[in-house]
């Protein structure tokens, strides 16, 4: 970001004057301050280098002006507000000063004043990265900025205030008269601080690293509604091929992350850290140091992590002041998320978008008080997992989809099942599975596992060494299929296997597989039963489609007549409503191999957007995944993108099936005559392929065009596609689409 220049109380003086004319004819001090406004004649050459950085922003698009938009406020008037910052008007100390609480005489509104200490290490430099990011950022959980005050060497910030006080005055050392926080409040207010440091990482450009999250920088406003503060120490995000920022270690001892503290290498992770360290406290009540404690007890972190490894001990880190009036579920699916966020390794955490997900999760779930506390649950022993299973989580916004970058170890490091490490197996049940792109590790701690649908006689108590290798029948999406049969049940399953070779230091691709347990609910999304993690290898027992894909029904028919497309399209269509409108997923993969088909016509749809290239490490990530033949142009050209983006790689695949070849490659041309790059300039540049009208209905051609559209507004909704007259022509002929597959020859002949 480089230096900011300080303020010359001359300039200052003169700023005043101005403000003092501008009073007389609008009737309201403020003003819009730009930085260099600020700099004294003997800062220039500093500034220089603060143009510098502002250029290098300014080549970044959507990068706000680099301005101070605040109300100024003179050191006489917040003494007055303050009664000359009188000892009864301290609200605490932190961030390097005082905060007072106050009234503005000119207005009567109640503020906080923090007065900067002139000898402490938040100076110039400091005061204005703070004014100038909260001048710039506003979101519901954050601190509102009202104003500043520079005169001559005095720093004020005036903030809104917040009648609660902070989080940590809600956890610790309370009054006997002072009631503790219920769990669905402290959930509440996770998810809230949350969306704070989301905001700051993903939603502010250039993005903003907390650096200082901690309890006493949670306020709370009315209804315990919690604000992020205090931004002293807030520094600016990595921009560029900048991986991370490097700085002097400031922050808490007992929040800060270990490579920080250790490197002074800062990224978005770090704050992922302190996260998890204060999402510990609200879960266990601790101080993150407290040095009253005995030793081994007094850091949180140290005396909490061994227990997550011991099941039985996992309830001694609920909070006693909430009296076992918590939801023992809750619990371990909190804990399982703070484990992950202060994993030693960043790339082991989260992002924060995926934890705002999860705990947004947590935080709407109803609790009884009126049942019994979790602790007299006679039958806890037995109600303890056997297995670990896991909620899959979803990110419910409709522009992207968001990853969880994870170390291979990770995948179950939260939680521990009485099985070892080494091979652990996962069961997601049916009724809690929203989507997500990858497996953040919820452990849930019930008795018994949930049975598929559709596959009751799936024992799924059984390993890995109970299925026995068929053949191989597909590879893809960083991983081999293979066709398996269970040893004594005789159930065939496929099994994808998936490698995960991953290296520190360098971009790592991880292959994410969305797993659906949804039969009951979506019966157009492949089933995965069961998932195995064995030596970095990730195994996904799914759902065998006996008839294979869209690409095995092409090469022994050619091409699909009109009545079967629609009943393909309308199949598709289901699924893809189900995944755009139920579970707000982009596929952002729709391909021929990824719609596969059984024996009784059944169409579903697999691999929900599964090679996504992350720097895990830093946090940032690579969304351009996907088959390039059937991208959007959007997508190929690094646009943003929506559910419209899926739409687009339907209407390919449903015309290449009725024309019998790739729609950008002409009759005449042999196929892959287009090089890589000339298909990608023929998708963006040239117009859109269409049906020909001499040879389709003109449903059928008016389908393409409603999906194959350049603008991504012009395209129909999954939803509207339904109510095609495309689709209605066909739905009253009784179309039996297993007709036609049983017609074919399977892709795999074997002796049952």
């Amino acid at each position: 970001m480089g230096c900011f220049s300080c303020f010359d109380s001359k300039v200052e003086e003169e700023l005043h004057a101005k403000n003092v004319r501008d009073d007389r004819r609008e009737g309201k001090p403020v003003v819009e301050s730009h930085i260099s406004r600020l700099s004294s004649g003997a800062d220039r050459q500093r500034m220089r280098s603060v143009i510098g950085s502002r250029k290098e922003l300014s080549d970044r698009k959507d990068v706000p002006d680099l301005s101070i938009a605040a109300q100024t406020f003179t050191f006489r008037e917040l003494a007055a507000a303050t009664r000359n910052f009188r000892p009864e008007c301290l609200l605490g100390e932190g961030g390097f000063g005082r905060v007072y609480k106050g009234r503005l005489e000119s207005t009567g509104q109640v503020v906080a004043v923090k007065q900067l200490d002139r000898d402490g290490l938040q100076g110039n430099r400091e005061f204005l990265v703070e004014v100038l990011m909260l001048s710039l950022l506003h979101h519901p959980n954050l601190v509102n900025l009202i104003g500043y005050c520079a005169d001559g060497d005095q720093r004020l910030l005036v903030y809104e205030f917040l009648p609660l006080g902070s989080l940590e005055d809600h956890l610790h050392d309370l009054p006997p008269d002072k009631e503790p926080l219920d769990w669905s409040t402290r959930m509440k207010i996770a998810a809230g601080a949350a969306k704070g440091l989301e905001y700051l990482h993903d939603k502010a450009n250039p993005p903003v690293i907390y650096r200082d999250f901690k309890s006493s920088n949670i306020l709370l406003a009315e209804g315990f509604h919690p604000k992020l503060s205090d931004f002293g120490l807030a520094k600016l995000g990595p921009v560029g091929d900048k991986s991370h920022v490097s700085t002097r270690v400031m922050g808490t001892y007992g929040y800060c992350a270990p490579e920080y503290a250790m490197t002074g290498q800062l990224t978005v992770k770090s704050d992922v850290y302190s996260f998890g360290v204060v999402f510990l406290e609200l879960i266990t009540g601790r101080k993150a140091i407290d040095s009253s404690r005995p030793h081994g007890e007094q850091n949180l972190i140290t005396w909490a992590r061994p227990m997550f490894n011991d099941r039985r001990k996992l309830p001694r880190l609920a909070d006693p002041q909430l009296q076992g009036q918590y939801p023992m579920r809750g619990l371990y699916q909190a804990l399982a998320i703070a484990s992950m966020c202060i994993q030693e390794q960043a790339a082991a955490r989260p992002l924060i978008g995926d934890v705002v997900t999860a705990l947004s999760y947590l935080a709407s779930q109803s609790y009884n008080t009126n049942a019994a506390p979790a602790h007299n649950i006679k039958s806890l022993e037995r109600k303890m997992i056997k297995e670990a299973e896991v909620a899959e989580l979803m990110d419910k916004r409709r522009e992207k989809v968001r990853f969880i970058p994870t170390e291979e170890k990770a995948i179950m490091r939260g939680m521990k099942s009485t099985k070892p490490l080494k091979q652990l197996k996962l069961s997601v049940p049916a009724q809690e599975t929203p989507i997500t792109n990858f497996l953040m590790v919820v452990a849930i701690h019930k008795e018994g596992t949930s049975q598929p649908a559709d596959a009751k006689e799936v024992d799924h108590q059984f390993s890995l060494e109970d299925l026995e290798t068929i053949k191989v029948i597909g590879k893809g999406s960083g991983g081999v299929v293979q066709l398996v049969r269970h040893k004594w049940l005789g159930t065939l399953f496929a099994l994808k296997v998936i490698q995960m070779n991953i290296q520190e230091t360098v971009r790592k691709q991880i292959v994410q597989e969305v797993k659906i347990n949804q039969a009951s609910q979506c019966p157009h999304v492949v089933v995965c039963y069961h998932s195995f993690y064995h030596n970095g290898v990730i195994s996904l027992v799914l759902e065998y489609m006996d008839r294979g894909s869209l690409v095995d029904i092409i090469k022994q028919v050619k091409t699909i007549l009109e009545p079967y497309l629609a009943v393909v399209c309308k199949q598709v269509l289901m699924g893809l409503v189900y995944l755009h409108h139920e579970r707000h997923v982009i596929h952002r993969d729709i391909k021929p191999s990824n719609l596969l088909v059984n024996h009784k016509g059944e169409v579903k749809i697999t691999d929900f957007g599964v090679s996504a290239v992350l720097q895990s490490s830093m946090g940032q990530r690579d969304t351009f995944v996907g088959t390039y033949n059937y991208m959007s142009p959007e997508r190929i050209s690094g646009s943003s993108y929506d559910y419209s983006s899926d739409i687009w790689s339907l209407g390919m695949v449903i015309l290449e099936c009725a024309i019998g070849r790739f729609p950008y490659i002409s009759s005449e041309q042999e196929e892959g005559w287009l090089s890589f790059y000339e298909l990608l300039e023929a998708i963006v540049d040239q117009p859109p392929p269409s049906a020909p009208p001499d040879q389709f209905s003109p449903e059928f051609c008016s389908f393409i065009s409603a999906c194959i559209q350049k603008d991504p507004q012009q395209r129909m909704s999954s939803l509207d596609l339904l109510s095609h007259p495309f689709i209605k022509k066909f739905e009253d002929k009784d179309l039996d689409l297993g007709i036609l597959m049983n017609s074919l020859e399977p892709p795999v002949n074997f002796s049952r």
